[in-house]
């Protein structure tokens, strides 16, 4: 008896989560009404940005990339290295680092406001 109990729960849990999942999908708005609006990229975002030179010479260089992902999902990646600003010869190479794109709409509820009373 309690198995039966289990097996409806797991499959109440799995067609809720397949669901949201279709409803993000599907309905117009829905992901950015509830997940909030990404940030714009900027213009730059995949050319290679320099950083001031040092002594030696060396530079360093920035740049974001987008990589598409499982399902259609973006994800995005900072790459850097290190170039030699006489010969343009790349000197190493950093790992890259993957990074979340933030929001700048989350829409949160505001607060309730209670009215207060007047009378004393």
């Amino acid at each position: 008896m309690e198995w039966v109990f289990v097996w409806y729960v797991g499959g109440a849990l799995i067609a809720g989560l397949l669901y949201v999942v279709i409803a993000f999908d599907i309905v117009p708005g829905m992901r950015e009404e509830r997940l909030g609006r990404p940030r714009a990229l900027p213009a730059d975002w995949f050319e290679w940005l320099s950083g001031e030179a040092d002594a030696s010479g060396r530079v360093s260089e920035t740049r974001l990339v987008a990589r598409r992902g499982m399902l259609g999902r973006t994800s995005f990646v900072i790459q850097r290295r290190v170039r030699d600003e006489r010969t343009d010869e790349i000197l190493a190479v950093e790992p890259e680092r993957r990074i979340r794109r933030p929001v700048t709409d989350p829409r949160t509820p505001a607060p309730l406001q209670t009215p207060r009373s007047t009378n004393s």
